[in-house]
């Protein structure tokens, strides 16, 4: 058994980012609390899939998130500059 590997490429999400891999989506989803006023609602959520082609992505997206109620994503992959001015403007 080996104790230890050293990669010989690392692809981290900045290599996907450089390469086009990366898709924006948003999706907005219910939520219920009988305790808030109104007691239903929803929410948006902005993420970024890791994807070869955005017909992937979309299908990724509905995988992890089978419940939405409304979903879009961009049509072209998302650029550097793109992806850093949105994960500045809102971060949780």
């Amino acid at each position: 058994m080996i104790d230890s590997m050293t990669a010989d490429v690392i692809h981290d999400f900045d290599s996907h980012l450089d390469s086009g891999h990366v898709w924006r989506l948003e999706l907005e989803q219910e939520w219920q609390d009988d305790q808030a006023e109104p007691p239903n609602g929803v929410y948006t959520v902005e993420t970024h899939l890791i994807a070869p082609n955005r017909e992937l992505a979309m299908y990724i997206a509905h995988t992890l998130y089978p419940d939405t109620d409304f979903l879009t994503i961009q049509d072209q992959p998302c650029t550097r500059d793109n992806y850093v001015s949105n994960r500045n403007r809102s971060r949780v």
